[in-house]
């Protein structure tokens, strides 16, 4: 039986609390209380088209001008264009068949680690290999699994790999000794800015899509994992420092549904922006949301991590839906002595919005750090940031963080256990047989701050 070594756990907490979340708020006093000043946006010189005429008559009118087609999504009547110059974008947002023009921008979606916001050291243990997922060297600690009853939900099913989930993050880490063989390398794929002319560059040097990676699905080595058994396909969207355009998430979103064939879709990259600025953004982003929901794609997204009310008249998140395949999660932190569940203090949350609640982890909001590292949620370490830090054997270190982004991928987890036993189900069969089996938290019924409840994987699979 193979051994392994488990890498000193450091967790780090800033880097991720505040990940998926973007401002853009006119009121100064909010932007400075609600929105981190990190989480900026510049505008990019490409454009994000809507269109209503066919596609050989869309692209004859743009080249008579000079413009150039970037990316086109003939199923959405939206394409990614460049190449224009003010008049001439005006003289195309005049024509008829154009629905909306407007300039892309490019979001800092998810923080960068940083080494000075290290806190803890544990020591290092031993791990050994078994396919046992409660046997994972770090599963007592793994309060978020016992939450959502993954051990009795495991002997049931542990997932299929037929059941493919397309991780839209930073970049996956196929060297990590929890995520080896985890990935299907030839669909996976790098869309980013980083190193943009090489699609195999989907390597994870940001540390997030890995930590998100290893949360679905792993070798139970170090940590276990919600869907162990299923495949993960990593499309990188997000650059090394965690940014992207509208147009590369579009993207992203339409190559998992029609080239890399996923059954669910994880987006733990809930932004927030000002809803008459960037509604015709967000609404070609809906648009290939809707798309991958009507083709079969259960489609996840974080609420994200402002403490803010969704529902708020200005401002909205980016990527949820009113489609029925979809779900938006905010995060619940761990149960007080007595039982209770509070919605984690950095979470979003809004009536109507926030479909399911998950364990996301717990902060201390008011100073701006963690309280316990195992309040919050452990999960791998890219590789590749491990030997930016200089750790030795770097495909073996783990490391703790709190957010929505952590939550998203536990529920995605679980609609992997149910498309596994019920490969028949539809995605608002599969979301609406999550709801139905979470665990009611708040008011009875829907609320506004957890949704229809937890998730429970073991209620979901019987």
């Amino acid at each position: 039986m193979k051994r392994l070594t488990v890498r000193t756990l450091i967790p780090f907490f800033l880097c991720v609390l505040f990940s998926g979340s973007v401002g853009f708020a006119e009121n100064s006093d909010m932007r400075s209380t609600v929105y981190p000043s990190s989480m900026i946006s510049v505008e990019s010189p490409q454009y994000l088209v809507r269109y209503s005429c066919d596609e050989t008559y869309f692209r004859f009118a743009l080249g008579a001008l000079g413009g150039t087609v970037e990316n086109l999504w003939p199923e959405l009547r939206v394409a990614n264009i460049s190449n224009l110059t003010d008049d001439q974008v005006t003289e195309l947002a005049g024509k008829s068949f154009i629905l909306r023009l407007v300039r892309d921008v490019v979001v800092h979606w998810v923080n960068a680690l940083s080494p000075n916001l290290n806190v803890r050291v544990q020591a290092a243990a031993d791990a050994t290999a078994i396919a046992k997922p409660s046997d994972a060297e770090f599963y007592d600690i793994q309060w978020g699994l016992q939450q959502i009853h993954a051990g009795d939900a495991w002997k049931i099913s542990r997932g299929n790999r037929a059941v493919r989930v397309g991780i839209l993050d930073t970049g996956i880490s196929p060297d990590h000794v929890d995520l080896a063989g985890k990935y299907d390398l030839d669909a996976s794929i790098n869309l980013s800015a980083s190193d943009r002319k090489n699609p195999q560059d989907y390597i994870d040097r940001h540390y997030h899509g890995t930590h998100v990676s290893a949360l679905i699905a792993s070798n139970n080595l170090g940590v276990a994992s919600v869907a162990p058994d299923v495949t993960l396909v990593g499309i990188k969207v997000l650059d090394d420092e965690g940014n992207a355009s509208f147009a590369t998430l579009i993207n992203g979103i339409m190559y998992a549904v029609d080239k890399a064939h996923v059954s669910i879709i994880n987006l733990s990259l809930g932004g927030v922006g000002e809803l008459l600025t960037y509604r015709h953004h967000a609404e070609m982003l809906h648009q290939a949301i809707d798309y991958a929901e009507s083709s079969g794609v259960v489609v996840i997204a974080a609420a994200g991590n402002n403490s803010m009310d969704l529902r708020e008249d200005m401002l909205r998140t980016f990527v949820t839906t009113d489609e029925a395949g979809t779900l938006l999660v905010s995060a619940c932190a761990p149960a007080s002595p007595d039982g209770a569940v509070d919605l984690a203090c950095y979470s979003n949350y809004g009536a109507g919005l926030v479909s399911l609640a998950a364990p996301g982890g717990s902060i201390d909001c008011a100073e701006g750090s963690y309280a316990s590292m195992s309040d919050m949620v452990i999960s791998a370490m890219a590789p590749a940031v491990a030997r930016r830090l200089g750790l030795k054997n770097p495909t073996g270190w783990y490391m703790f963080s709190s957010g929505t982004s952590m939550a998203a991928p536990i529920v995605s987890g679980v609609a992997a256990l149910v498309k596994s036993v019920h490969p028949e189900m539809r995605p608002s069969e599969i979301v609406n047989r999550l709801e139905a089996t979470a665990d009611d938290l708040g008011p009875v019924g829907r609320d506004s701050q957890f949704g229809y409840g937890r998730v429970n994987a073991v209620n979901a699979l019987r």
